[in-house]
């Protein structure tokens, strides 16, 4: 089941359908086929990223893992630079002509439009729904799991709020929903006898936002006769790009945005938990503004600067003093994110692996306040993370995509290319 509201990609450059021009010659009725394009949008908290993208004509025999192995071949990035403040509503009438630009740029509407949303668009959290099977035929059906979800979704609609919901994990009778499947593909819409199902159990990530947002995003979503697009909240696009599109089942994903931190848990490829706190990059810069008296958009870029360049290079007196400011907003920003692990403890003890992204991925004193053997000891069987930052490129093996996706700050672009892509529906 898709994220309420509503996944298709190319071959690897080179590959051609006729390895020869006069082969084509050869073929009168030859006509190709028409390109089928992606569009995906990365919604932060200081700029909206956006990545056209061509999807690989459609393959039935081919694997999971050879879909994965194709990368995406993109054809334009957008990128709107947010203000300092701006309201829910201001954003989401930007998060709509970010979609209608993309629609112009290529003259139709895109096969598909993912937009992901963070929590400084809409309040979000972990939610569990549970249910009786109630009646129906011989057999407990993905139809059956379908009608209860979609008539759970409609009991939490709130007059007050619009909801999205994505599912991240179903259970029935307590077990983790899985279908028979041969060669890596589901052969069977049957999960067992109706009578034995006592439970089912959705864990949905839901965002709550105002009415008017909510209108807004469902005005994109009608126009035009109807757009293909979907909207989600980043981590769950984060939890399938780290599973299927790195193959790493067991981590502490934490990406550091410019208003909030997201920390989300995978263990054994499942979505375990997911936090978020209200610190990120944007602390950094407002303790410089303090210290210095430069403008915030100023602070940002002495920020961004120094923390590219400090690892080659040696500091000079200037970068010295914005080290330990920096090392005082590191401090501050650990103390929250120790504190949002608490309501990880539910989860068990969170993953060694540590995949930090996101703009605060370039800050060393952000980078060293993780590796410190003071705080994981508590959550964890390890004492210190195994810390890797997560770059943009490394969802498709280095590719930057033409330079499209680059660095942690395009991680959330890249995974949603990489959900795009690889995404399969719980049921």
């Amino acid at each position: 089941m898709r994220a309420c509201l509503k996944t298709p990609i190319l071959p690897k450059e080179g590959f051609e359908t006729c390895t020869r021009r006069d082969s084509i010659k050869e073929m009168p009725l030859f006509h190709p086929q028409k390109q089928r394009v992606c569009g995906v949008v990365d919604v932060g908290s200081d700029a909206i990223k956006a990545l056209l993208f061509e999807l690989p004509q459609e393959n039935t025999g081919a694997s999971p893992a050879q879909t994965l192995a194709l990368v995406p071949r993109p054809i334009e990035k957008f990128v709107w630079e947010l203000p300092e403040q701006y309201s829910g509503v201001r954003l989401a009438r930007k998060i709509r002509e970010c979609v209608f630009r993309m629609v112009q740029h290529i003259h139709e509407v895109p096969e598909r439009i993912l937009v992901a949303l963070g929590p400084t668009v809409a309040e979000s959290g972990l939610r569990t729904w549970r249910v009786g099977a109630g009646a129906g035929g011989r057999m407990f059906t993905r139809r059956d799991i379908r009608a209860l979800y979609h008539d759970l979704f409609t009991s939490q609609n709130d007059l007050r709020r619009a909801v999205i919901a994505a599912p991240v994990d179903v259970l029935v009778n307590g077990y983790p929903l899985s279908w028979p499947s041969r060669n890596g593909r589901e052969q069977s819409d049957s999960i067992l006898p109706h009578a034995q199902v006592k439970e089912v159990v959705f864990r949905t990530l839901s965002m709550h936002m105002t009415v008017e947002n909510g209108a807004t995003f469902a005005e994109i979503k009608n126009a035009l006769g109807g757009m293909p697009i979907e909207f989600i909240p980043l981590a769950v696009a984060y939890k399938e790009a780290v599973v299927r599109g790195l193959g790493v089942r067991d981590t502490l994903v934490v990406d550091v945005g410019g208003a909030e931190t997201t920390v989300l848990s995978i263990r054994d490829g499942r979505f375990a938990h997911v936090g978020f706190m209200p610190l990120g990059t944007r602390r950094f810069a407002e303790h410089l503004v303090k210290k210095g008296g430069q403008s915030f958009r100023d602070a940002q870029k002495t920020m961004r600067a120094y923390a590219v360049l400090a690892p080659v290079r040696q500091k000079d007196k200037a970068e010295q003093g914005i080290a330990v400011v920096s090392a005082s907003a590191a401090r501050q920003w650990k103390r929250s994110f120790v504190s949002a692990l608490d309501s990880f403890f539910s989860a068990g003890p969170i993953p060694e692996t540590l995949l930090l992204t996101g703009g605060g991925a370039y800050i060393p004193e952000l980078r060293s306040a993780l590796l410190a053997d003071d705080w994981m000891g508590n959550v964890s069987y390890a004492r210190v993370p195994k810390l890797r930052v997560l770059d943009a490129s490394g969802f498709f093996g280095g590719n930057t995509l033409g330079g499209h996706v680059d660095g942690p700050e395009d991680a959330g672009l890249a995974a949603l290319a990489v959900y795009a892509m690889a995404h399969q529906p719980l049921f």
